[in-house]
């Protein structure tokens, strides 16, 4: 069986991506990853479009639309792109007027002469997950899996993954996709939010979408989803940061290289071998598992890159799809800040 959530993964899963086409920019116009074919967009809100433009193009107008099947606009709306720019880009973002459920839609993105259009656009229930492993534990490596797998095809459940990582991969982001619910698909969701959706399917409208943002890694802190200015805003969350910065201190690209090489040997080792074990004997204890191999090498060394490391998945996955509109979002972590519960508090 394929272990999705053992120690040793997150962005590494994505830095071998070989480059492909971007599938977010035409011209100066670049929209946000998770914009897509077959996204589901959020009902009864405003539906936020959001992006960036080159930045000898800030204050451009940009317009978002969407389409019926017979390209008739059923609304409209338009923004100008900021003229401060950020990271080089200049931010723009169009908000939409709130719609029913309904679709296939087309959205249609244009800027001066540049456009992107996404086909198969559906409207509906749209809810992110997040957190850390109870929440990335995937459906293919859940109880009843194969039961779930078989019966698991509907068009109108969706979900995106947003790449693993602790630092913008935006080569991982092109790679990204909706996806429709299905045998082949589905085992890469999160099996929390995969049997939340399919109960909001099947008690809700049954011509209801509904879409998941699956969005965590395992063995992270509170402190990796939350921005810089949330962490100083506390005593609580200096510290994390302060720990980090001691962490690092002093360290060089090649010492960061050789912790982390050294740690995923150790990692890769045991889990090796408490995988053997464990087929050997099913039943085997945890209690008798650490007694012949030790405990879990576990954390991992911090790197100014590492996505354990505080803000670094806020920055490099949260912030990446904020503000896409959603219904709620469903949180599942703290074991990871176990050792500080009173500063989690």
């Amino acid at each position: 069986m394929v272990t999705a959530t053992g120690p040793a993964l997150g962005s590494e899963m994505t830095t071998s991506v070989e480059p492909i086409d971007d599938r977010s920019t035409a011209g100066v116009l670049h929209v946000a990853a998770i914009f897509a074919s077959h996204m589901v967009l959020q009902r009864n809100k405003p539906i936020a479009v959001f992006g960036a433009l080159n930045a000898d193009c800030a204050g451009l107008e940009v317009s978002a639309e969407i389409r019926d099947f017979d390209g008739s606009v059923i609304v409209q709306a338009h923004a100008y792109a900021s003229k401060e720019i950020k990271d080089g880009f200049s931010p723009w973002r169009v908000m939409l007027p709130a719609q029913p459920e309904g679709g296939p839609y087309t959205l249609r993105v244009t800027a001066g002469n540049d456009f992107i259009e996404y086909y198969d656009v559906l409207i509906g229930e749209v809810w992110l997950a997040g957190g850390q492993s109870n929440m990335e534990l995937e459906l293919r490596n859940s109880e009843n899996a194969e039961e779930a797998l078989e019966s698991c095809a509907d068009p109108l459940l969706r979900f995106y993954n947003v790449p693993k990582t602790g630092v913008i991969n935006r080569n991982a982001e092109h790679a990204a996709s909706w996806q429709e619910s299905s045998p082949e698909n589905s085992g890469v969701m999160s099996a929390v939010a995969y049997y939340f959706a399919r109960k909001l399917r099947d008690e809700l409208d049954s011509d209801l979408p509904i879409g998941i943002i699956d969005c965590y890694i395992g063995g992270t802190s509170i402190s990796c989803w939350m921005s810089e200015d949330a962490l100083n805003s506390s005593e609580s969350g200096r510290a994390y940061l302060a720990r980090y910065e001691q962490a690092v201190a002093g360290k060089t690209q090649g010492q960061f290289d050789l912790e982390y090489s050294e740690w995923q040997s150790r990692s890769d080792t045991w889990n090796a071998s408490i995988a053997a074990a464990r087929e050997a004997d099913p039943d085997v204890t945890w209690d008798t598992l650490t007694q012949q191999y030790g405990e879990c090498p576990w954390p991992p060394p911090m790197t100014p890159t590492s996505q354990w490391r505080p803000t670094g998945p806020f920055h490099a996955m949260l912030e990446r799809i904020v503000p896409y509109s959603l219904a709620g979002f469903l949180w599942y972590q703290g074991e990871e800040d176990e050792p500080y519960c009173d500063s989690y508090r």
